[in-house]
């Protein structure tokens, strides 16, 4: 049977065996990485040295932190809603809303525009154009991308476009008529149109 002293002496060798492979890999993280990459790195591997860290044996369940999103309120939920008065009886309602779980944001900022309590597009003020005397408003429909002119007086929307052509930018309204110039961006490319429509 071997000694306590040699077991001890080879307790020691393989220490220092150990100590001297750390010591090469410590020089090499030093001359390969930035400083602070290192000192994390080396602060990462004395924290789990001392404190016993090891892996979770086999087998077991993985402890996982609860997750803080169980307890917001379920997705669509309304948490802020704010109003701000654009011409006439258009204004713009902002609104930040609960996500779906699965999305990467937990809260939705979202502007619509309405025309008193009838809701007209999810846009912002700037991309409605109102008629001198807020009968008319030109916008995009978000979810068909379709150009929309609408009609205060009767409530009624009529699409000027099969499919998205552009964001309306400028609009001259003249007696029975409108010319309204939309412009398309693509990548660096900026185009224009022009559409005359009967009001």
């Amino acid at each position: 049977m071997r000694s306590n002293l040699t077991v001890e002496n080879e307790a020691v060798k393989f220490s220092q065996f150990k100590l001297s492979r750390i010591s090469r890999l410590t020089l090499l993280l030093l001359y390969t990485t930035h400083m602070r990459s290192f000192v994390f790195v080396a602060r990462v591997f004395l924290l789990a040295q001392f404190a016993g860290v090891a892996p979770a044996a086999v087998g077991q369940p993985e402890l996982k932190p609860p997750l803080v999103q169980n307890n917001l309120p379920p997705p669509g939920t309304i948490i802020s809603e704010t109003s701000r008065r654009i011409r006439f009886e258009y204004k713009e309602v902002s609104r930040s809303v609960i996500n779906d779980r699965n999305h990467w944001e937990g809260v939705g900022h979202f502007s619509y525009v309405y025309y008193r309590d009838q809701e007209l597009c999810q846009c912002s003020g700037h991309e409605v154009l109102i008629s001198p005397d807020g009968t008319h408003a030109i916008f995009v429909n978000a979810s068909s991308g379709k150009l929309v002119h609408f009609r205060a007086r009767a409530g009624v929307r009529t699409a000027l476009s099969k499919k998205y052509i552009g964001h309306p930018k400028r609009a001259t309204w003249e007696s029975g008529q409108v010319k309204i110039t939309v412009e398309m961006v693509k990548g660096s490319t900026i185009t224009t149109k022009t559409i005359n429509v009967a009001l």
